[in-house]
């Protein structure tokens, strides 16, 4: 399962600096925000995890503390999370956020 969610790094994570405009504090909590309420519920409701193993496990690979700014307004990103659909989300290996979601915050 925390093999599933390195897939969490690599798609929500990218380098560059963040063209959003907000503040690397909204931003920080934008990706809290986005691993506690929105992809570790999806990921109870799709998969054999709690939401604790999820949070441990997305915080090993996906490090809110280092993320400078966003790369754009997460809200589509949080609202096709919240609409996808089990078979799509979870295949039974691995997680598949939607593309909104990929390269999301900028970190160093």
């Amino acid at each position: 399962m925390v093999r599933a969610l390195l897939v969490l790094s690599v798609c929500v994570l990218g380098c560059s600096s963040g063209s959003s405009g907000v503040s690397a504090d909204m931003a920080k909590a934008d990706c809290r925000t986005f691993i506690d309420s929105y992809y570790c519920p999806k990921a109870v409701t799709c998969a054999t995890i709690t939401q604790a193993d999820c949070m441990a496990a997305a915080s090993t690979v996906a490090d809110c503390s280092i993320v400078t700014g966003e790369n754009r307004d997460p809200s589509t990103c949080f609202a096709e999370l919240a609409a996808i659909t089990c078979p799509i989300f979870w295949d039974g290996t691995t997680f598949h956020a939607p593309a909104s979601c990929s390269h999301l915050f900028a970190h160093p």
